[in-house]
Order: structure tokens, then sequence, then C-alpha cells
């Protein structure tokens, strides 16, 4: 396999597992809104509307972090992101490939090595994707919004409009957990890549590197100029070009 297919096969890779798992977020990002609607509307108002900074309001509000997480991490989305973590098997089995084709056998001799590399990405991922992650990143911004509104005595009605925008999106944004799922599913597999290559590059001494890619409406003059050079660049090349304009 050559650079060249090396690259091309890694990006659809990564596109393919990061859509695939994303495909289903939508359903769970609804549900989330129903389980966070079902349990907002039996909050007490006063008789404009106005939440009351009531007990019984407070008690409610500490059903909610279950309520969202059943919603969200149901059996599917672990079936799903378990479907997902494969991408980074299939990301290094793409590289050995390549490496195996210009080094012969030398990755046996670190193979415990640059199977950590693929672990500690997974684990991260895996953490960001469950319990943790979603706590820190989905469900404690809303527990915020409804604790300041309740202790408040904030409109129900805007706390209703406000939550539904935040969760469900626009028609011209994404709502918070397809933001966020995105961002990880992508970000995980292309740094693993990085790393993975990285690592593997400086256990074989290489120092070369070939910029590659395709240019886009966005692409930076940079870019621009290093995919229409298209050639190798030393290592030290490459870090000389930190301190110029991105």
């Amino acid at each position: 396999m050559s650079k060249h297919d090396t690259f091309i096969e890694s990006r659809n890779t990564i596109d393919l597992f990061s859509e695939r798992f994303n495909k289903n977020v939508g359903t769970r990002q609804k549900d989330m809104w129903t389980a966070i609607f079902k349990t907002i509307k039996n909050l007490e108002v006063d008789s404009l509307g106005n939440i009351l900074p009531s007990r019984n309001n407070l008690r409610t509000l500490r059903t909610v972090r279950g309520d969202i997480s059943k919603m969200i991490i149901t059996p599917q989305y672990k079936k799903d992101l378990s479907r997902f973590l494969g991408g980074f098997n299939e990301l290094k089995g793409i590289n050995d490939t390549y490496y195996k084709s210009i080094a012969s056998g030398a990755l046996n001799a670190n193979k415990e090595v640059f199977n950590a590399v693929k672990n500690l990405s997974i684990d991260a991922t895996k953490n960001s994707l469950l319990e943790a992650g979603i706590n820190n990143e989905i469900i404690s911004p809303v527990e915020k919004i409804l604790t300041q509104n309740i202790t408040s005595g904030g409109s129900f009605q805007n706390l209703t409009e406000n939550l539904r925008g935040q969760i469900l999106g626009s028609p011209d944004k994404l709502g918070t957990l397809e933001r966020y799922t995105k961002q990880i599913t992508t970000d995980s597999l292309n740094q693993f890549n990085a790393n993975y290559n990285g690592t593997v590059a400086q256990d074989l001494g290489l120092e070369f590197y070939y910029y590659s890619g395709s240019i886009k409406d966005t692409s930076r003059k940079y870019c621009i100029d290093r995919v229409t050079e298209g050639r190798y660049f030393h290592k030290k090349e490459v870090e000389q070009t930190s301190t110029e304009q991105w």
C-alpha cells in the first residue's frame, strides 16, 4: 500500500466510523429532551408562570441526572460505541500495513508499545462518551440551568424554550449531544492516527514527512502551498514552519 493510499484509506475509515456512530445520536438527543420535559413539566409555578423556589422543585431537580443518563446511554448506545471503538484497530491495521512494507518486520519489536498507544486512546474515548464525559459535558450544564431558574424564580416558558433550543438545536445548529459526540468521535480517531504514526515513525527512525491532503474552500495558504508542492519534508523543515503564519 502506498503512502497516498494509506492516507486515503485512513481518512475514509475515520469518516465511516464517526458517521456510523453518530447516525443514531439524533434519536438519543430527542429522548433526552423527552426525559427532561417530562421532569420539568411537574415543576410548581406561581400564577404568572414563574417557577417557585420550593422544596418540591429542588427535589424534582435531583431526578434529572438519572433520567437523562438512561435516555442517552442505552444498550444500543453502548453497542454503537463498541462498534465505533473498532475504528482504532482498523486504523492501526492500515498504518501497520504501510510500515511493514517499508520496514519489514521491525514493528514486532515494539508491538506492546504500539498497542499501548491504541489502548490509551480507546480508554480516553470511552471515558468521554460514557458516564464521565456525558455527565460533565451534557448533563451538568442542563442541571446548572435548571438550578439557576428554580432558585431565582425564572419563567417556566423561557426555561422550556431555552432548554429545548440548547438540547435539540435549530436548523442551522446541531443539538448539544450531536455536537459533542461528533467532536469526540472525529477528534479521537484523528488524534490517535497522528499519535500512532508519530510513535512508529520515531521508533523506526523516520525523519521525512510527506504532506498529503486535498484543497477545500476553507484551506489556508500554508496548507495549499504544501499540497501544491507535494513533496517530502525533513523533520527540521517541519519544525521551522512553526514560526510561519498558519
